[in-house]
């Protein structure tokens, strides 16, 4: 037997007093064009004056919804809940996370396709309580969707755009924005952070480039270090520099310095411990290379590293 066989319920009345008309129509019809097999839809007609009938509403065989619009075919799992919207949007649940998403839908193979040939987006509150924004480039229609991440809200309020793990700041960015590479901010900060392998930097008197990446002008900037003992991981040094391009040293190419005595180290007793931090200027004086540190009074041992970490505070700079 042929698709679209089945009962009709017409739902109808007078209309000017002496003529009847049907004003909806709720219909159970076959699905497909194969013997033997009866799965099966129901649809829901509505009309508007002067017009017949139309399907405002369908719900599949697997109890997929399509409003405005007749369902693709998403996967049959009993974990997936879905309603399709006409205009390339939907709404499913699936394994208890529930997303929205444009010009994709799930077949049966669990495989995210292009509903149309377009671009395609998608967001996503998870069972863990997190909120994710997906993207993918452009695709043909009925072809695998590669979304990408693109921001995330951690069930405690964090903020990563680039990252799955903003790692408890409040906003981190990562990417190649501003030529720093890879990038964290919270709010009015941004930084860089990375990871140095410290063997022989408490006593070799030398400066040792931490951050070194173009600085902006009359910025200050805030340098976090954590010292990492082979797995050890105390707390951390805090050192302020302010980038003041107009003082810059032409003679051995350094700019203006800040120094600042260590907060407490569960490292060392010494009280003559101290580390330092500079800015390095480039050619000319009118930007900086980087920032430089130097330890005095320090033991750093061959397993030792430092964490660094530097922040801009961005407190007269455009908003973000």
């Amino acid at each position: 037997m042929d698709a679209n066989n089945g009962g009709i319920i017409s739902l109808g009345g007078n209309y000017d007093g002496t003529n009847r008309t049907t004003f909806a129509q709720i219909k159970g019809l076959k699905d497909n064009n194969t013997s033997g097999q009866y799965g099966g839809y129901l649809s829901f007609l509505t009309r508007t004056n002067g017009q017949s009938p139309t399907e405002r509403l369908r719900i599949d065989s697997t109890g997929v919804m399509g409003l405005k619009v007749t369902p693709d075919s998403w996967e049959n799992d009993a974990s997936l809940a879905a309603i399709q919207l006409s205009g390339y949007g939907a709404l499913h649940n699936y394994y208890n996370n529930v997303s929205l998403s444009f010009n994709a839908y799930q077949d049966s193979s669990s495989t995210s396709k292009y509903l149309t040939t377009d671009e395609a987006a998608r967001y996503t509150m998870d069972s863990n309580g997190n909120h994710v924004w997906y993207t993918a480039a452009s695709g043909t229609i009925d072809t695998n969707i590669t979304f990408t991440e693109r921001l995330r809200i951690t069930s405690s309020g964090d903020v990563g755009i680039g990252t799955d793990d903003p790692e408890s700041f409040k906003l981190k960015i990562q990417g190649s924005t501003l030529s720093f590479g890879n990038l964290l901010t919270d709010a009015r900060q941004v930084y860089y952070t990375n990871s140095y392998n410290t063997n022989g930097w408490g006593n070799d008197g030398l400066w040792h480039t931490v951050c070194p990446h173009t600085l902006a002008n009359n910025s200050v900037y805030l340098v976090s270090l954590v010292w990492d003992w082979g797995g050890s991981v105390g707390q951390p040094y805090y050192l302020a520099t302010q980038t003041l391009y107009s003082t810059v040293n032409g003679a051995n190419g350094t700019g203006s310095e800040n120094e600042l005595t260590p907060l407490a180290s569960t490292h060392t007793g010494s009280s003559g411990a101290r580390i330092n931090v500079r800015t390095v200027a480039a050619s000319g004086g009118s930007n900086t290379s980087g920032l430089q540190v130097n330890f005095t009074g320090f033991s750093s041992g061959a397993n030792s590293y430092i964490i660094v970490k530097c922040w801009r505070l961005m407190y007269n700079t455009r908003s973000i």
